[in-house]
Formats: structure tokens, sequence, C-alpha cells
């Protein structure tokens, strides 16, 4: 015999609004970028972990404006309409290609990126790359030493690929922006009917 189910208290956090969540999804943002930092190391790291940060990052990022339209989706529209056209040439396009690029991730399974190899010559003593700190040493005449080092791009619409890291914090800085758009239309704490969660059964 079926049990009787208790009804669910619609009445909890899962049903409240949206507000503040934009702010969290680019701090999100922020994180995966910050550890795709530290990935973007010499030859060795598996860059199946990069895949993993990236298509997390730009989620984020798209997740970013999905909140800000349920939380208010006019004062949505309305900062898009103004960010846009204050978007330079370089900008949009750089936008229309992460979103696209997150896009193909999410229906093929990859990121539209190149890999790139690249030998990094050190200097004598101790040498920074990337995040890693190397320390060589060799006699008068020998060959200098140098590593393998495996970088990134990103393909960019109508443009030359970029670095990832630079794409990706060119792209975080721009959403930003966008933030102060609609915060200034709608302000964390502005009484209105802003949209909420569904309800969850």
């Amino acid at each position: 015999m079926a049990k009787n189910k208790k009804p669910r208290d619609k009445s909890g956090p899962l049903v409240g609004t949206m507000r503040g969540d934009p702010e969290k999804k680019l701090r999100e943002a922020a994180y995966f970028l910050y550890r795709l930092g530290e990935l973007n190391q010499p030859h060795g790291r598996d860059p199946e972990f990069v895949d993993y940060y990236l298509s997390a990052f730009l989620n984020a990022c798209y997740s970013f404006f999905e909140r800000c339209s349920k939380e208010n989706s006019q004062a949505y529209s309305l900062a898009k309409t103004e960010w846009k056209s204050e978007l330079g040439e370089h900008a949009t396009r750089l936008v229309a290609s992460m979103r696209n690029d997150r896009a193909w991730e999410v229906h093929h399974g990859e990121s539209d990126r190149e890999r790139v190899e690249e030998r990094i010559r050190l200097g004598q003593g101790i040498s920074r790359v990337g995040h890693q700190t190397h320390i060589a040493a060799w006699s008068t005449g020998a060959q200098p030493v140098e590593i393998l080092w495996h970088t990134y791009r990103l393909r960019i619409i109508g443009g030359n690929p970029m670095p990832m890291i630079q794409a990706c914090s060119e792209y975080l800085s721009i959403l930003q922006n966008f933030l102060v758009m609609f915060r200034a239309k709608h302000p964390i704490g502005t009484d209105s009917k802003s949209e909420t969660y569904p309800n969850r059964t």
C-alpha cells in the first residue's frame, strides 16, 4: 500500500528570490579562472584538467546572465541594451566567441581551443614561468636549458586566437562591467517583482 507523502513546504529558500546570485556567479567564475591559471604550467600537466575548469568557467559566466535575467527581466533587458551599445568591436567579438565556445563545449564535448607547444629558454639562476619557479645553471659554452611549455588559445571570431587566460580574464572584466550597469537599474534590496525559482516538488 502506497504511503501518503508529506506535502513539501514551498515557502522555504528553494522558492526564494534569486537576488544577489549574479554576484556569486561572477565570484565562481573568478575562482575557476584562478584554477585555470594554476594549470598554466609546463609540460606534464594533464590537459583534461584544463577542460574541467574552462567548462566550469564558461558555465558560470553563462549562469551569470541567466541569474540577472531571472532576478529582474526588465532591468536586465535595459542594462543589456546599454551594455551592448558601449562594447567596442574587440569586446563584442570576444563575448560572442566565449558564448559560442561554451555552446561548442556543451554540445560537442570539447572547447574550441588550440593547444600550442612552445620551447622556453631559461636564464641562468631563478626563472619564473607561469606558476612554476625553475633554477637553471650551466657552464660556459653549454647549451642553455629549455622547457617544453603547453599553452592554450581560444579562437576569436574575426580575429586572431587569444591566450586562454587573457581571453577569460577580459571576458570576466566585461561581465563585471555589465553587472555595474545592471545594479544601477536594479540595486540589491530593491523591492520589486523579481522572478523566483520554479517550485520544486
